[in-house]
């Protein structure tokens, strides 16, 4: 089944391609029709938008570090180094 939009962590960086997402399941005759309109009027919210980018500050970088820990050939040093380069990068945001 073909999913009608990218994923919310690849289109959350522009706000037009999430809006345009959300305008397409919200459709009328749309399974996720009421659900997205409401979807919609939520995001139509300056707060809604600034806290959405300020999470990506946080969560690309744990990401990132989750990732790097997963990996089957990674070695422990490697994740140490992994686990510095985050801390900085959330020093940063803090």
């Amino acid at each position: 089944m073909a999913r009608p939009c990218e994923s919310g962590r690849n289109t959350l960086g522009t706000d037009e391609s999430v809006i345009e997402c959300v305008e397409k399941l919200a459709a009328p005759g749309s399974l996720l029709a009421a659900r997205a309109a409401g979807l919609q009027t939520q995001l139509g919210k300056a707060s809604t938008l600034l806290a959405l980018k300020m999470s990506l500050r946080i969560f690309r970088p744990l990401e990132m570090l989750n990732r790097a820990l997963q990996l089957s050939f990674q070695t422990v040093s490697g994740m140490l180094r992994a686990v510095d380069e985050v801390k900085g990068e959330l020093a940063v945001v803090a």
